[in-house]
């Protein structure tokens, strides 16, 4: 079958931290007047996913299913806290800036203060739309969708990096807002098939095609049990992104893969090979 969506991953496929999350972080603390040591807060932060983990069993879904639900803003702070915490930061110390600190760094990530666009983003969109559409029911090749394991604010990222429908060049290159699907919206997790299964239910509707099917959606992303294992057992094609990012951990999301023995898999270098793929998947159709 040709392929006629794209979905991608977000963190680490479309943007990635301009800085390690360790020494924004960092920054961040001393514009407040709190005396840290990077190397203590870059501890402390790998420590930190003992927290992040501990919220997400306590408090699932960036806290959207605690009762009272917890405000996506709230969770962050928390899990933040705890980071500096474990970096040694003295309660007495902290907790005068906690709100601002807390505050600031969320907000920070919520846009391109935090983050910034991969070189391959805004050409791999236009490219895509320069492709025809092989089904026959669009004028050009539709903008990718989103799949994304995090809460709304990925949506907020997007619009601050500028890759949204109606900021991009062409308009319509960009993605689409009602196409961006998270696990904190469909309440399951991108390990699990059923998160996939529903984002094609919903893809159906957005894009009107009530005949696609999984084998003609390719998800594009950098985490190997997430973004390809998981949806190919739903059915979908899979390729996973292995940029080159010599000392750059900071900018993927996983280096599991690779650490544990090189998975045999399909995979691509850059976003632009993603559009080469589907150019030879489809064959004479594009």
């Amino acid at each position: 079958m040709v392929i006629r969506r794209v979905l991608l991953d977000a963190f680490g496929t479309v943007f990635s931290p301009r800085e390690p999350v360790f020494q924004q972080y960092t920054n961040a603390a001393r514009s407040l007047g709190l005396h840290v040591e990077e190397d203590a807060v870059k501890n402390g932060f790998k420590r930190g996913t003992f927290p992040f983990k501990q919220w997400a069993q306590s408090h699932p879904l960036y806290g959207k299913l605690s009762s009272p639900p917890l405000e996506a803003e709230e969770w962050w702070s928390n899990v933040i806290a705890d980071t500096f915490r474990y970096a040694g930061v003295a309660t007495s110390a902290f907790e005068p800036v906690r709100a601002q600190l807390c505050r600031s760094l969320v907000r920070r990530f919520w846009g391109k203060e935090g983050y910034e666009l991969h070189w391959d983003c805004v050409p791999f969109l236009r490219a895509l739309h320069g492709l025809p559409s092989p089904a026959g029911t669009h004028r050009r090749f539709p903008a990718p969708g989103i799949a994304s394991n995090t809460d709304p604010a990925v949506s907020k990222i997007l619009h601050s990096l500028g890759v949204l429908a109606g900021q991009t060049d062409p308009p319509d290159a960009g993605i689409r807002a009602e196409e961006i699907w998270t696990t904190w919206a469909i309440e399951e997790d991108k390990k699990d098939v059923r998160f996939w299964q529903e984002v094609l239910r919903r893809m159906r509707q957005t894009s009107g095609e009530a005949d696609l099917q999984a084998e003609e959606v390719l998800v594009v992303g950098d985490e190997l049990v997430s973004d390809y294992e998981t949806p190919r057992r739903a059915g979908f094609r899979t390729l996973l992104l292995r940029r080159d990012l010599a000392g750059g951990e900071h900018a993927r999301a996983s280096y599991d893969d690779e650490t544990d023995g090189l998975a045999q898999v399909d995979s691509v270098v850059t976003l632009l090979d993603v559009v080469e793929w589907i150019r030879r998947e489809n064959g004479s159709t594009v």
